[in-house]
């Protein structure tokens, strides 16, 4: 029975497939950064976006223990698919809808911690930081 919970391939399986296409689509990302296109910058940070909506639900998933059977596949197939031009259609369909509804709270919790001092102090040391590392 536990074999239906877990998929068809173990998570270690799925995990470094997923990492694996990840670089390639690091790659091709940054192969459509150094075009002049629009179309295929937009693409990519679709894609971008959406799989840091996929993280997120994740780690509640996993965090929460919530048994989904085949997630590992669905979700490096879902990224594999958004890769191949899938992603504006998955934004389309459900990414944007989840957005507008979560919006107004990731825009409190943004301002909230844009107030509070620590978040200040960090974020000026992030900045000299880089300046240093990087303003040669």
């Amino acid at each position: 029975m536990s074999f239906l919970w877990s998929g068809i391939l173990s998570h270690g399986i799925t995990d470094f497939a997923t990492r694996v296409v990840l670089v390639y689509f690091g790659y091709k990302s940054y192969k459509a950064i150094e075009t002049d296109t629009l179309g295929d910058d937009a693409q990519w940070l679709t894609f971008w976006l959406l799989y840091s909506v996929i993280l997120f639900i994740s780690f509640w998933l996993e965090l929460l223990q919530v048994p989904i059977p085949y997630l590992n596949e669905f979700k490096l197939g879902l990224i594999i698919y958004m890769a191949w031009g899938g992603s504006t259609q998955v934004y389309n369909l459900i990414g944007k809808k989840m957005l507008v509804y979560a919006e107004q709270g990731i825009e409190i919790v943004s301002r909230k911690a844009q107030e509070n001092d620590k978040f200040k102090e960090l974020s000026q040391k992030g900045k000299v930081a880089w300046e240093k590392k990087f303003a040669k």
